[in-house]
């Protein structure tokens, strides 16, 4: 799939008494770059989305085939050869790094979230997941910790933390989690 192009800005003219007529063209023409650019990003997350609903709508074993992880890492690197900033592109590319079990490359995507919001508790409890794959459990604990801090209703964090915390053999206080976790789940859908 080829990212639909977008067409680029006008040169100004450079004769003072058009300069003025050719601003206004500019604009219009930035502003339509933009919308391309925002219609191929939407185009490109529906793709994605459709990916992800087939996969998880299979109603059988006979149905369901292997997950294409770079099927959908390629949807994303095309979004972010438009938007190199896109946050969701960056942190559902870490995800599927992840689901893929290459826990390094995800953090580095994690990381570059957080270099945008060091505040992102989706992207710091996503790192945590990263960290505990690759057996760094206490940092890991860190980083989901500061995700709940962030949001002490943040059911996704609160249940990784108990799953951390049994992996560290504290189920007494993973059990106290979980509960919560799941009570918050279910209030929050």
């Amino acid at each position: 799939m080829t990212v639909p192009r977008t067409p680029k800005a006008k040169k100004a003219v450079k004769k003072p008494e058009k300069a003025a007529t050719s601003a206004k063209p500019l604009k219009k023409s930035a502003a339509k770059k933009s919308e391309a650019t925002e219609d191929s990003v939407k185009a490109l997350f529906a793709k994605i989305n459709e990916k992800m609903e087939s996969f998880e709508n299979c109603e059988s074993e006979s149905q369901l085939k292997p997950f294409d992880y770079n099927e959908v890492i390629g949807l994303l690197d095309m979004i972010l050869a438009i938007d190199p900033k896109n946050r969701d592109a960056i942190n559902y590319k870490g995800m599927m790094y992840v689901g893929m079990g290459e826990n390094a490359k995800a953090i580095e995507c994690f990381d570059r979230v957080l270099a945008l919001n060091p505040a992102d508790k989706e992207a710091l409890n996503n790192k945590g997941i990263a960290l505990y794959g690759l057996g760094k459990d206490e940092e890991a604990l860190k980083y989901v910790e500061k995700a709940i801090e962030l949001d002490g209703r943040y059911s996704d964090a609160l249940m990784n933390k108990a799953v951390i915390l049994h992996g560290m053999g504290k189920d007494k206080e993973a059990e106290t989690l979980l509960t919560k976790a799941r009570a918050l789940y279910n209030i929050n859908g």
